[in-house]
């Protein structure tokens, strides 16, 4: 079977050199060591959940404690977001939103997490980092905030030079 990567993401929180890459139902997590050989680990997860659905976008959020949890965010086109634990490639959270449409773009800051779908961006802030436990990692459970537009959206970026660190 071939598999056609259409994403890549490398994970700027850590020193060493990590990246996923997702095509439509699969992602997978790469590793470049010290002595330049390359790890691979593929998604671990339940097919079943997936069934009917596509992924559509990933991001890694900012380390969520003093353990360095890093969560891969991935988008699905049902508007669910799976968040996984880089560290252990489980899912620890399925957030299923009230807006059911694909997700375009999924960017994450120190202070907010901003969900892009076609004409509507859903922002959430982030938890404070004393907030945060490892049996409960579901970082979108603040109060969710929605911008509606009335055009298609075709590009979102944050300015993490002005975002507030508290």
């Amino acid at each position: 079977m071939s598999v056609q990567y259409s994403k890549i993401k490398w994970n700027t929180f850590l020193k060493n050199l990590e990246f996923c890459t997702v095509s439509d139902q699969l992602y997978t997590f790469w590793r470049i060591n010290s002595d330049s050989s390359l790890q691979y680990q593929h998604g671990n997860f339940d097919e079943k959940k997936l069934e009917g659905k596509y992924f559509t976008s990933i991001e890694y959020s900012p380390p969520l404690s003093c353990n360095c949890i890093i969560l891969l965010l991935v988008g699905l086109s049902s508007g669910e977001i799976w968040g996984i634990d880089t560290k252990t490639n489980s899912i620890n959270i399925i957030y299923k939103p009230k807006i059911e449409k694909p997700i375009n773009i999924i960017l994450c800051s120190l202070q907010y997490v901003s969900v892009i779908y076609k004409n509507c961006v859903k922002y959430y802030k982030m938890p404070h980092l004393t907030e945060v436990k490892y049996d409960n990692l579901n970082i979108l459970s603040n109060k969710e905030e929605l911008l509606e537009l009335d055009s298609d959206i075709i590009g979102f970026d944050l300015d993490l030079n002005k975002s507030n660190v508290s």
